[in-house]
């Protein structure tokens, strides 16, 4: 009887820790996607941005963005697992979001379409922005 009581309290005891140890996970993983999101959201304001003054500008037959700030051109593109803008002139970039598995982006008239997927979620946005009419 008492070979019972002790291997019924070890199993207890295992399944409460694998339940710890699977709630632990759960966390983790649930602070890793509001960090991801965070980030996702801070971009997206960044892009938006007054401040930074971006706009669509077309030189030849290709659309960039364009900050009226530092008035260089930039495109946006994946290298390694980090989204990066990078200027079209040469000679800089800039990390813009990292964990990245998955990217691409289109501009159709005056919007800037967004996808990306960070840790395996996806997120999506299309970002309004003013042509410039001086080119």
């Amino acid at each position: 009887m008492s070979e019972a009581v002790v291997a019924l309290f070890i199993c207890a005891l295992g399944f409460y820790w694998l339940l710890d140890l699977s709630n632990v996970l759960h966390q983790e993983r649930h602070a890793d996607e509001r960090d991801d999101r965070f980030e996702w959201e801070r971009l997206v304001s960044y892009l938006n941005s007054e401040k930074a003054r971006f706009v669509i500008d077309r030189v030849g037959e290709h659309d960039f963005i364009y900050s009226e700030l530092s008035q260089k051109h930039y495109e946006l593109h994946q290298k390694d697992e980090r989204l990066i803008m990078s200027t079209v002139e040469g000679g800089g970039y800039m990390p813009l979001l990292y964990g990245v598995t998955a990217f691409s982006y289109q501009i159709d008239k005056n919007t800037l379409i967004l996808h990306v997927k960070i840790h395996q979620v996806h997120y999506e946005t299309k970002i309004f922005l003013k042509r410039n009419l001086s080119s």
